[in-house]
């Protein structure tokens, strides 16, 4: 196992996993993860995503957060102290928000809803962070459940602006977006992906019936629900 780099002094305990630094022998799985069909079409990284950009995430961009060069702070997610990474999870203190994926041979095991759930915990508790926000690409299914589980309300949707990362320049994409609010729950609450496939079908309606698009936020009903973490999580 190689020593850990700049990052959090103790690890964060879940139920299922771990949320520790970040190491050197993390690069090859980081790589593995961030190259799938899914990275492609739901993480805002580099593609094509190559060990380069692995390497400066694990060296340079997570320790550099953890020193406060930056405002985001980010932990692997493993199984035990000594195992291999399962999948990254980050807080990003300007947003007050949650970034995550998972690496494909740890998905389906409740592991990131158990990691959400530790951290989302962890900046309420230790942090005192009054809401923690969450986003995630139209069609990332996967990303939707985890929020839900983990207890975040869906505020709505709207188009982000151009991306101008390296392989994915020019392209407008529909984000959802949900918060979790300390101490509190919303007081309307409905289904996270019923919510979604409402909005969708409300923004589809739109745009057959007025012309150009439609931008800004489009408010569904508040749900019960529960990115750029380097390779932004989601």
């Amino acid at each position: 196992m190689s020593a850990p780099l700049a990052g959090p002094s103790l690890p964060v305990l879940g139920g299922k996993v771990l949320l520790t630094a970040l190491r050197e022998d993390d690069v090859d799985r980081i790589v593995e993860a961030c190259s799938t069909e899914d990275a492609e079409r739901f993480l805002d990284t580099p593609w094509p995503y190559r060990r380069a950009d692995a390497e400066s995430f694990v060296r340079e961009f997570a320790p550099a957060g953890w020193r406060g060069e930056h405002d985001e702070r980010t932990w692997a997610i493993r199984e035990s102290l000594r195992g291999p990474i399962a999948g990254v999870v980050g807080l990003r203190g300007e947003r007050a928000e949650v970034g995550y994926w998972l690496h494909p041979d740890a998905q389906g095991r409740g592991l990131m809803a158990d990691a959400l759930r530790t951290l989302v915990g962890h900046a309420e508790g230790c942090l005192t962070w009054p809401e923690v926000h969450w986003r995630c690409f139209d069609g990332n299914v996967a990303s939707m459940r985890v929020a839900k589980a983990a207890g975040f309300s869906y505020l709505g949707a709207h188009e982000t602006e151009p991306t101008t990362g390296r392989g994915r320049a020019g392209a407008r994409r529909l984000e959802h977006h949900a918060v979790r609010v300390a101490g509190g729950m919303p007081e309307r609450v409905v289904d996270l992906l019923e919510a979604v496939e409402i909005d969708m079908d409300q923004a589809e309606r739109r745009r057959r019936t007025r012309p150009g698009r439609q931008r800004g936020i489009h408010r569904a009903a508040v749900v019960q629900a529960g990115q750029r973490v380097g390779p932004r999580l989601n």
